[in-house]
Order: structure tokens, then C-alpha cells, then sequence
């Protein structure tokens, strides 16, 4: 059988594309780690980009390493290439013999239509200040904006479970709060609980102390939604780390959203379990990186915020 013959490439677009790929796959090793990368992400090669349906073609040498690359990584990797090179819209991930593992894309998440507003009371949980229309976006952190609102809309592909990681101030906390608003915007009844790792900490001891953790249990696990910020205040604290795991395992495993913050990506994260640390390597890492721009918009917004007097 004939094999089809792929639109040919300028050599500049090609050169286009091995320097967009040496970014992604710099930003994907700060992400993910250095023994993840190894193993899984650097073994990935840049075969070229197909003009027909514009769609970028990896391979890896195995059919395995291929399949397992295309489900843990397509939706990452085809926001990255769209993050670097706006044309790019999907990634063949493929094996070195050219056969196609399986051919994803990873839509841009589209405005919907205005819906008439109802409130929900867990809307309190939220900062009615942190809205995706609200978050100052700039090409270091289109990918963990992107990925935040399609984890909101809650399709196919949402980038559940998701862990963003960054400095402080480089708004982690913005994006959560952000798909708390979208997804009760969406649907008011939904079961979304977010709180800081110190408060998960604080219920957990509390209901073991008035010996009733089962209904934190069942409050925990009955969210449709869980996001928990700065995730790393767990470290070291091995019982907390135990209810934490259960419960994610319990999420995962009846396909409910998961959000984890940190300030720190996770094979950085001393003092935390392994069984946690090799869960989250497998998910969506995503840092939010310093960007100048960014964090002077930042800073401007921050100092209105902090003056209601004076008009936005």
C-alpha cells in the first residue's frame, strides 16, 4: 500500500519549529522533572508538521512509550505548540516507524453563550475579583490559562486532574479561584470545594479529635470539584498525607475534577510521601512562569485593588 505523501516544508518553517520544540521541551523538563522528562518526554523526536490539517508529528521509538505519551501528554503538548505557534492546531503523536498511535486535539476552550446569572451560595468561597477576565495573560502562561479554562468547562480532555505550580504572586491562586466562578457559572448546583492545604489540614485533625471523620470523608469526596492550594504545607505531616491520598485516589477514581496548587513543582516537593509524589508526576504539571510584563500588570491591578476609591 501506497503510503500518502505529506505536504512538503520550507526549510525555515522547520527551523520555525526545532526552536519552538527546544522551548517546550525546556519548559516541559522544568515541569514534570528531570526523571520524568528522562524517561518519558525526552526520547520524543520532532518529525515535521503536516500543512493538510496542521498538526505537528512526534514519534517515540516504541508502541508503548507512543501510547503512553499520547495520554498522559497530548493535551500539554498541543497548547505548547499553540502557545509557541498559533497555527498549530493538534499533535500526532506516532512511533518512529511512522505508524499513528492515535490522532488528539485539544480545542481552544470557546465563549458560550450568555446564560441568565444565578448565584450559588458556594460562590462565597471565591473572590468575585479572580475571574479568567481578570487574569493578566502574557506567553509564559497562555498554556496554564488555557488548561485552567478547559478544566472549568469540564469537556473532554479538561486537564483533570491538574497541578499548577509557581512562585508566589504569579497568580496559581487567581487561576483557582477562577474555575470555582466558571464552573458554578456554568451549573450553580455543582458540589465545588476549595480550600487551602492548612484548612484540609485543620478539618482532618479536627474531626479525628471529635472522632467524626466521616463526615469529612464524605464531604470531601462527594465535591464534583476539589481544588487545594499550596499543597506543599503537607510536607511532613504523614496523616494528613494519608487522608490526602485516599481522597485523591477516591476523586480520580469516580472522575471528579482535581486542582492542586504548590509553590514548587512536584519532585520538588521534600517531605511528601512517594505514593503522592508518583501520582502527581502523572498528572498536568503546569508552572506559571516569571514573566516581567505579567508581573508589572500585576502589580498595577494589585495596587487598585487595594484602593476602592479610585476608578478602575
Amino acid at each position: 500500500m501506497s503510503q500518502i505523501s505529506q505536504p512538503a516544508m520550507r526549510p525555515a518553517d522547520m527551523d520555525q519549529l526545532q526552536v519552538a520544540w527546544a522551548a517546550i521541551r525546556a519548559g516541559l523538563r522544568a515541569d514534570v522533572g528531570a526523571r520524568t522528562f528522562d524517561h518519558w518526554l525526552k526520547p520524543v523526536d520532532l518529525v515535521g508538521y503536516c500543512g493538510t490539517d496542521h498538526a505537528v508529528r512526534l514519534s517515540l521509538p516504541s508502541d508503548f512509550m507512543a501510547s503512553w505519551v499520547s495520554s498522559h501528554y497530548t493535551d500539554r503538548l498541543t497548547l505548547a505548540w499553540r502557545a509557541m505557534l498559533p497555527h498549530v492546531r493538534a499533535v500526532r503523536i506516532e512511533t518512529s516507524s511512522g505508524k499513528a498511535v492515535e490522532h488528539f486535539t485539544a480545542d481552544a476552550p470557546v465563549a458560550e453563550q450568555a446564560v441568565p446569572e444565578q448565584v450559588s451560595p458556594l460562590s462565597s468561597q471565591f473572590d468575585r475579583r479572580l475571574t479568567f477576565s481578570t487574569f493578566v495573560t502574557g506567553h509564559p502562561n497562555l498554556v496554564a490559562y488555557n488548561a485552567a479554562q478547559a478544566l472549568a468547562s469540564g469537556e473532554r480532555g479538561s486537564f483533570s486532574p491538574l497541578y499548577i505550580h509557581s512562585q508566589t504572586g504569579l497568580g496559581k491562586t487567581h487561576l483557582l479561584h477562577a474555575i470555582g466562578h466558571e464552573v458554578l457559572r456554568a451549573n450553580p448546583n455543582a458540589r465545588i470545594l476549595y480550600m487551602s492545604a492548612e484548612r484540609f489540614m485543620f478539618d482532618f485533625v479536627s474531626a479525628m479529635r471529635a472522632r467524626d471523620t466521616f463526615s469529612f470523608k464524605a464531604r470531601l469526596r462527594s465535591a464534583d470539584v476539589l481544588m487545594i492550594d499550596d499543597v506543599q504545607f503537607i510536607a511532613g505531616k504523614e496523616s494528613t498525607q494519608e487522608e490526602f491520598l485516599h481522597t485523591v485516589d477516591e476523586l480520580m477514581t469516580g472522575g471528579r475534577r482535581l486542582v492542586i496548587s504548590a509553590d514548587r513543582a512536584p519532585h520538588a516537593l521534600d517531605g511528601v510521601e512517594g505514593r503522592i509524589l508518583s501520582r502527581l508526576t502523572l498528572w498536568r504539571i503546569l508552572a506559571l512562569p516569571i514573566s516581567p510584563c505579567v508581573v508589572r500588570s500585576l502589580r498595577r491591578r494589585s495596587r487598585l485593588w487595594a484602593c476602592p476609591c479610585q476608578s478602575r
